[in-house]
């Protein structure tokens, strides 16, 4: 069983604070609170930075927190986003909160705001903004949290897990703020890793060397960001889900990339490479196509194939 870590880390300052929540990745999640313990007290004025899906459930607590006026009195919104679908500036506008599009004029933080709550807002924090939150220094931990994660759990499925806990916990943060900061820790230097940028060409299943375990992990990683990209007959495939399969009685002529349909289960199989396995097609989508079942894709497209010619290439590649 896996564990991800949320860590709210507190950076000091003369008057203000910057606390900056930061989107998970996958194998490794942290929420940072960067942090100070000013001379003024509760209620604070929060200037929230933020755009995505992620973001909205910290500031949906923070709105609700400002509705009691007991430990926020303000909340004020700094986005990049459209405002359409589910994102910040969608949900400022339904919730009539003030919001300013980045970047944001110094003149309206300058001593109007007791704290800056940054969440997943993609942008890189200039300079002349951190000096509206005086004395900026390296901090520590003042408040953290784990989970377990389940064999099975996507990353869509953690990150909104993962959102709503970090939200939980900046408000436990408020609460508690001059006692988080007199026990906060330093950070340790054990189980860091460095977590490259994640490309869209990691989608592409290459059948000869991808075992069923490594397909279907990528799958869980990459759910909600891409789906896996495979090749039929010169056509690209999207597969929209995908679950470890165990065949009964499978063929050991069959070579990577080959489809398989179980009749009794009904369900549509690929081999895999490398250490082998399988993986059932529950959910994809053809270009011109409705997204459909394996069993549809089977009964569509795969049934009137010959044998021969029932398997996923593994040459696509992204031009």
């Amino acid at each position: 069983m896996n564990c991800n870590l949320l860590k709210l880390s507190g950076f000091k300052f003369h008057k203000s604070l910057l606390i900056v929540l930061g989107k998970p990745s996958f194998s490794h999640s942290a929420v940072s609170l960067k942090n100070k313990c000013g001379s003024k007290g509760p209620p604070w004025r929060v200037m929230f930075f933020g755009n995505d899906d992620f973001s909205v459930k910290s500031l949906q607590m923070l709105t609700s927190k400002m509705r009691t006026q007991t430990i926020i009195s303000k909340v004020d919104v700094v986005t990049t986003s459209t405002g359409s679908g589910i994102n910040v500036k969608s949900f400022a506008k339904e919730e009539k909160l003030d919001i300013y599009d980045w970047p944001v004029n110094t003149t309206l933080l300058d001593g109007k705001y007791d704290i800056g709550v940054v969440v997943s807002f993609g942008r890189l924090i200039p300079e002349k903004i951190i000096r509206c939150f005086p004395q900026f220094d390296v901090g520590e931990i003042v408040r953290q949290h784990s989970c377990s994660v389940d064999k099975d759990e996507t990353a869509d499925e953690l990150k909104k897990k993962l959102s709503d806990m970090g939200g939980r916990l900046l408000i436990d943060s408020f609460k508690e703020l001059t006692r988080s900061l007199r026990y906060a820790v330093p950070q340790s230097e054990e189980g860091i890793t460095y977590a490259p940028k994640v490309d869209k060409s990691l989608s592409i299943i290459d059948w000869n060397v991808t075992d069923s375990n490594s397909v279907y992990n990528k799958y869980r990683a990459l759910c909600g960001l891409w789906p896996l990209i495979t090749t039929w007959h010169g056509t690209s495939v999207k597969l929209l889900k995908v679950c470890n399969y165990q065949m009964s009685n499978a063929e050991t002529q069959l070579q990577p990339g080959d489809l398989v349909y179980d009749k009794q289960r009904q369900k549509l199989s690929v081999k895999c490479g490398g250490k082998g396995g399988y993986v059932s097609i529950e959910k994809l989508k053809i270009p011109g196509h409705k997204t459909m079942s394996g069993k549809d894709f089977f009964n569509g497209f795969v049934y009137m194939k010959p044998n021969s010619e029932r398997k996923f290439d593994s040459t696509q590649k992204f031009t």
